[in-house]
């Protein structure tokens, strides 16, 4: 009978786990700029002002921030490292992954610069002259 009413209980909490994206900015800094990518070199989209409500749609890993390698995709579609988010965690998600797969890398090449020659540069045989 008591796991019965634990089964029950469960898809509540998950439900009410769920419902929960909403998150203050901290007072760490004034402001923080929301990126374009997860990391402190891409162009800044947003700012947000300090004690800012921010919806949170998604998290990822990308560049660490003062020990805070988690950064929050916001409702404005940019990335803004948790460091300033009061989730009230520097290393665990507080909502779902979001995969982040950067920039596309191109098409692939034969870009290697010493395919022709084989003395010492090549010491590990790529290519067989």
């Amino acid at each position: 009978m008591k796991f019965a009413a634990a089964l029950s209980i469960s898809p509540t909490l998950l439900l009410l786990a769920s419902v929960a994206s909403g998150y203050y900015l901290n007072d760490l800094s004034e402001y923080a700029n929301c990126r374009a990518e997860p990391n402190t070199t891409s162009a800044v989209v947003k700012q947000f002002k300090a004690g800012e409500y921010i919806d949170i749609e998604c998290q990822v890993s990308g560049e660490r921030v003062f020990d805070y390698a988690i950064w929050d995709k916001t409702q404005d579609n940019c990335y803004l490292t948790d460091y300033y988010v009061d989730t009230g965690k520097s290393s665990d998600y507080v909502t779902k992954n979001c995969l982040y797969q950067g920039p596309n890398p191109g098409r692939p090449c034969d870009d290697y610069r010493y395919k022709d020659q084989c003395d010492e540069v090549d010491p590990w045989n790529y290519y067989i002259c």
